[in-house]
């Protein structure tokens, strides 16, 4: 995945101009500042730009942003319209489509080549739209938003003696996805730039419930997430069942027929395969992987040349089953280390029907649900960047310290790294809190206004 090493916004917030270098040493930048300098813009624009959403970039007041990444290309966003005199998005969905049109993409190669795309141009070049032309399909747009059909149909009938824009009508007003959607070129390059955001409201997901009575409600991460993990471990478990099953279906045959004996593998090689797999299997119980019962212990002699021959293809049989587990395991071992780091008077398990079990001291159980705020953002955002993220991402982070002990915003950056061990990733995190920022002042970049402005 490519690296963002600089971000340049100009007029943001109708005001402001912000530029953002990213150390390459680092993978944490963090973002500081007083409320309403933007640093939650800078994540939204950063995040929408490279997922191409055009909706959500009109609605951010920005004249121009520019994300500069480490292979030496520029993507330009700017914003041509005007989201300081936009309806919101409820009141009047056509109009705040239309705004989307306005928003331009550039991509400059490092040889000066520049790549272009006006989604308001395509869609005037498509209808032989012009000035005047453009501006009515507009009104009638916004007409017929307010208008029954009845007087919409009136209207267009009125002026298409004059203008070419029925075709062109119908489009805006069906919100034709194809008018968006970009440029081969421009979506290939956006794919390998992942983005991962993680906003303030994270306790709860889309997916809707019902309760009793009737009333409906997003449900909590923390049971989405539990959920998630089961049915990650279920997987998990399957392909490492079906790759048993295939190595104990022919081991037979390989020792027998098809494995030559092997003179060059000796004692030592075995014994120590054998360790660093035992060692592993115990790794895999503590996660409630794998049981526990032992495996049979090696003879205390020189072993046979067919003992060898049987154990080495045995090794290497649950190499590759064990292998299954790896991407998981890893996965499951921070996760498990980070939250119970900060539980107190209870402890997570690994459930691998339930995904998780939470227990208190005295072994009575707790609800995800039934966590402290406090302890769910903590859950969640550690289950969100191990299990949901793509490895090699950009991590834009919102507000972290929300809920948290002031121990855990110290010790938060420290978990991205550990995290980051397991799952590479870019982070750039937007914060009020000096204790999040604790030692990491080196990687701390303050977003200040222009001493000009109140001059």
């Amino acid at each position: 995945m490519r690296q963002l090493t600089k971000f340049r916004v100009t007029g943001l917030l109708g005001q402001f101009d912000h530029t953002i270098n990213f150390s390459r040493s680092s993978s944490v930048t963090i973002l500081y500042g007083p409320n309403g300098i933007g640093k939650t813009k800078v994540l939204d624009i950063i995040n929408s730009a490279l997922q191409l959403e055009l909706g959500s970039l009109s609605r951010i007041p920005f004249e121009e942003a520019t994300l500069t990444f480490d292979d030496n290309h520029h993507l330009i966003v700017a914003n041509a319209g005007d989201p300081e005199g936009r309806p919101p998005f409820e009141e009047d969905r056509v109009q705040a489509w239309l705004a989307a049109l306005d928003v331009n993409f550039t991509l400059v190669a490092p040889n000066k080549i520049k790549q272009e795309w006006s989604p308001r141009r395509e869609f005037e070049n498509e209808y032989g739209l012009r000035g005047e032309s453009a501006a009515q399909a507009e009104t009638l747009a916004f007409e017929y938003s307010r208008a029954a059909e009845r007087e919409y149909v009136y209207a267009l009938e009125r002026n298409r003696a004059r203008y070419r824009q029925r075709d062109a009508y119908a489009a805006l007003r069906h919100r034709r996805p194809d008018l968006m959607a970009p440029p081969d070129w421009l979506s290939n390059y956006c794919e390998g730039v992942a983005s991962h955001m993680i906003e303030t409201q994270r306790l709860v997901v889309g997916t809707e419930t019902e309760e009793p009575g009737g009333k409906r409600r997003n449900r909590p991460a923390v049971q989405e997430y539990r959920e998630d993990l089961a049915k990650n471990i279920k997987d998990t478990l399957a392909e490492n069942s079906k790759t048993a099953a295939r190595l104990d279906r022919t081991f037979p045959r390989r020792i027998m027929v098809d494995t030559p004996l092997d003179d060059s593998v000796t004692d030592a090689e075995i014994r120590s395969a054998f360790e660093t797999q035992r060692k592993k299997r115990a790794a895999l119980s503590r996660v409630g992987l794998a049981d526990n019962a032992e495996e049979l212990p090696l003879p205390d002699r020189v072993l046979e040349p067919l003992e060898r021959k049987v154990l080495w293809t045995y090794l290497a049989d649950m190499d590759k089953k064990l292998r299954t587990f790896d991407a998981l395991l890893a996965r499951l071992e921070r996760f498990v280390d980070i939250v119970n780091s900060k539980f107190l008077y209870k402890g997570m398990q690994i459930d691998p029907d339930l995904g998780f079990t939470i227990k208190t001291a005295s072994g009575r159980a707790v609800p995800p649900d039934g966590l402290s705020s406090g302890e769910q953002h903590e859950l969640v955002l550690a289950y969100n960047l191990l299990f949901k993220t793509v490895p090699g991402s950009l991590v834009l982070i919102d507000e972290p310290e929300i809920s948290l002990h002031v121990v855990w915003q110290q010790q938060f950056i420290a978990d991205l790294e550990t995290i980051a061990e397991v799952v590479p990733m870019q982070f750039i995190i937007a914060t009020h809190s000096p204790q999040v920022i604790n030692k990491w002042w080196d990687r701390a970049i303050a977003l200040e206004p222009d001493p000009s402005l109140f001059a």
